[in-house]
């Protein structure tokens, strides 16, 4: 089997995901939205890491009238990949890249229960494919506590290539199906 470099399958995977039309994107979220908030890990959560939409991403900002604490990334320093949580106060400013982000405080990182991590692909033994910069890999590297990936169905592969700093997620949520990893 020849498998594709993580860049084909990005370009390949960000090109489908961009076909979605908005009322495609907005259904699918929801569905995602739902199983959510009846997971266990969400449901146990006090403070939540959630990301805030770039283009045709699942939109989780629909979790944001739930009554938990959210925080949202936050790059700190491009050059050495780094990023942290920080706590959402209902404000985002335009930051690199024209990513949304808070002004907040930055949390802990022991103090974020849960955190969903967008991305381009997921394999079924939770490695992610995200938009190749490594601010997510580099964040969770010393994480502890849950993570789950949020894509669409078809972002879901059997196969995706890793690197060693690429950190398995511990689960994967998708419009159609849970995967959850088995160690």
């Amino acid at each position: 089997m020849i498998s594709e470099s993580k860049s084909l399958i990005r370009k390949r995977l960000l090109e489908l995901r961009d076909q979605l039309t908005m009322a495609a994107i907005q259904t699918r979220s929801i569905r995602i939205i739902e199983k959510i908030k009846a997971h266990p890990w969400y449901q146990e959560a006090r403070i939540v890491g959630i990301y805030y939409p770039i283009g045709s991403e699942v939109n989780l900002l629909g979790l944001l009238q739930d009554h938990k604490e959210f925080c949202f990334p936050k790059i700190i320093d491009f050059s050495k990949t780094k990023m942290e949580f920080v706590r959402h106060t209902g404000v985002f400013h335009t930051g690199r890249f024209q990513l949304k982000e808070p002004p907040g405080e930055i949390l802990p990182k022991q103090d974020v229960d849960l955190i969903f991590v967008p991305g381009v692909a997921f394999s079924r033994t939770g490695v992610r494919i995200g938009y190749g910069k490594g601010f997510f890999d580099q964040y969770l590297q010393d994480y502890s506590h849950k993570t789950i990936g949020i894509g669409y169905e078809f972002q879901r592969m059997d196969y995706c290539p890793s690197d060693p700093w690429d950190r398995p997620l511990d689960e994967i949520i998708t419009d159609e199906e849970d995967l959850c990893i088995q160690p």
